[in-house]
């Protein structure tokens, strides 16, 4: 959230919505709906920075995501991808990236105008097989959360996410990971190990290259944890 500006998405049965504020919350617009009857329908994820607005959506079998650059007033469609699960998506400024599962490996794409258009990156760490759990992206720095069988790993990216590269992070028993977050050069993520439910946390201060232990809570599951570096 920037500013005033709030984007709201909305399951109800198969139909779904997105809504949009302009005052804080105080009051909500439409900004679009499906309305298909059996067919389902529903919102996956939001982003918002200032009055750039991401939403994607679940249609049938297909995974699509709109774009708005006027504070949610339109909406259009910028990339519809087939039977993607675990969709994730996070933008700052002009930079966009979302990650998703397509037939067990990783899907990556990245956008530097806003969402409106979508590419492949140039370089990344092997996609076969891998689970992108969580995303994030400040400025041009972009991590990605994830994991191979049960171990976990964190790939950054230093150009908005067209080359990433494996960090020196690597955590193994990982039943699940709950959240990442990237400010500025800084990180924090979060997971859930199978050794007693321990909930652990990590930073890093150098845009996701290295991580360092911060805590760990046994028999704690950690459902979010969020990161302001400025």
């Amino acid at each position: 959230n920037s500013g005033s500006n709030i984007i709201l998405g909305i399951n109800n049965g198969n139909d779904c919505a997105v809504y949009y504020s302009t005052n804080n919350g105080v009051s909500f617009t439409l900004g679009f709906s499906l309305a298909t009857g059996g067919t389902p329908e529903s919102v996956r994820n939001v982003a918002i920075d200032g009055t750039t607005l991401l939403a994607v959506t679940q249609e049938g079998t297909n995974i699509l995501i709109r774009n708005s650059l006027d504070s949610g007033a339109t909406w259009n469609v910028r990339l519809t991808q087939a039977t993607l699960i675990g969709t994730n998506i996070s933008l700052s400024g002009t930079n966009a990236l979302f990650t998703a599962v397509s037939a067990g490996n990783g899907f990556i794409r990245y956008s530097s105008n806003s969402g409106t258009t979508w590419n492949t990156p140039t370089t990344t760490p092997t996609l076969t097989s891998v689970n992108l759990a969580r995303v994030s992206i400040s400025g041009s720095v972009g991590m990605i959360g994830g994991s191979v069988t049960s171990n976990a790993f964190i790939w950054y990216s230093l150009d908005g996410g067209n080359i990433w590269t494996n960090s020196t992070f690597a955590q193994a028993n990982t039943t699940i990971i709950a959240s990442i977050s990237a400010s500025g050069t800084n990180g924090l993520i979060a997971i859930n190990t199978s050794v007693s439910g321990t909930g652990v946390l990590y930073y890093s201060t150098n845009s996701g290259v290295t991580w360092t232990l911060a805590n760990s809570y046994a028999s704690t599951n950690i459902n979010n944890a969020s990161l302001d570096g400025s």
